[in-house]
């Protein structure tokens, strides 16, 4: 397996486990909401590839956002949010 394939496979197994649209990991890591899609074909720059590689290794993807605390690190006691969602006028 080729560093090509490998990175495709670490990024799609990364994107299963954190739960995170493709969109919102190409923006995060480079500002690129088709950076994954570019990954898939085989066509990244090396300079962004490291970015990948960086991001998933700092932000594991078992640490989601809403379980850090302030000072960034896991808080023991986070529970998820969800959001709430108010019935429209014609719902009601």
């Amino acid at each position: 397996m080729n560093k090509k394939q490998m990175l495709i496979q670490e990024t799609e197994a990364y994107l299963k486990k954190a739960d995170m649209t493709p969109s919102s990991f190409g923006l995060r890591v480079a500002n690129d909401h088709h950076l994954v899609n570019r990954i898939r074909a085989g066509s990244i720059s090396m300079k962004n590839a490291e970015k990948v590689e960086q991001y998933m290794a700092e932000n594991p993807p078992s640490l989601q956002c809403w379980q850090l605390s302030a000072g960034g690190q896991p808080d023991p006691n986070a529970t998820q949010q969800r959001a709430v969602r108010f019935p429209r006028d014609h719902e009601r």
